[in-house]
């Protein structure tokens, strides 16, 4: 038996059991152990579990609780180069997982200490500017965030909703206005709102990567 992507799991598995598979077959929990990691990842957003939580997951949903058969799958999913975990096995995920963010960790830090040569119109210029035409007044941590946006080549903008995030960007584009520029979320909606504050057309991540 092989996790199979594309299959939800209990229609897999019932055919994998009603082919003669046990209850308690290694490749049974090895199956689970992968399809548990990846519904993680791209449901959740999660690359890594801890042990008890992914343990109690394969009791809950296999109905087994065979602690040595358990362990056997772990280690040879290990051996097999699918599965990685910290030297305290407090984090545990695919191999694959840790590869990807490691990767994307390697290009941020390349992105984020290469020479900045991107310009820009003076900030508090462009803040004054559209807040005399919205008559509106942008906070101390937006005109922040505005500045750390397009002082650095990579910056990541968090906050609750309402904060203004879309309007720190909206401003930091203003800034750059000779230049081009892709705007993507992960939802349609979401596009479309940056859309609407920018004036230029957002789409998926999905979308933009065809």
């Amino acid at each position: 038996i092989e996790y199979a992507d594309g299959f939800g799991w209990k229609k897999a598995d019932d055919l994998a059991l009603n082919t003669g598979l046990g209850l308690n077959d290694v490749r049974r929990i090895k199956a689970y152990i992968k399809h548990y990691f990846n519904e993680l990842a791209y449901v959740k957003g999660c690359s890594w579990s801890t042990v008890p939580e992914m343990v109690s997951s394969i009791y809950e949903t296999l109905e087994m609780d065979d602690d040595e058969i358990i362990r056997q799958a772990m280690y040879e999913l290990h051996e097999e180069g699918e599965l990685w975990w910290t030297d305290d096995k407090k984090k545990i995920g695919l191999q694959k997982m840790f590869n990807l963010e490691k990767e994307i960790s390697e290009h941020l830090k390349r992105l984020a200490s290469s020479e900045k040569k991107v310009p820009y119109l003076p900030v508090e210029s462009v803040i004054k500017d559209v807040e005399a035409e919205h008559k509106i007044e942008y906070t101390i941590e937006q005109r922040d965030a505005v500045a750390k946006v397009l002082e650095n080549q990579v910056c990541i903008l968090t906050g609750g909703s309402g904060t203004g995030k879309t309007s720190v960007v909206a401003l930091a584009l203003k800034a750059l206005n000779t230049l081009n520029f892709a705007q993507t979320a992960l939802s349609g909606r979401a596009a479309s709102r940056l859309g609407e504050v920018t004036n230029s057309a957002g789409e998926t991540i999905h979308r933009l990567l065809g």
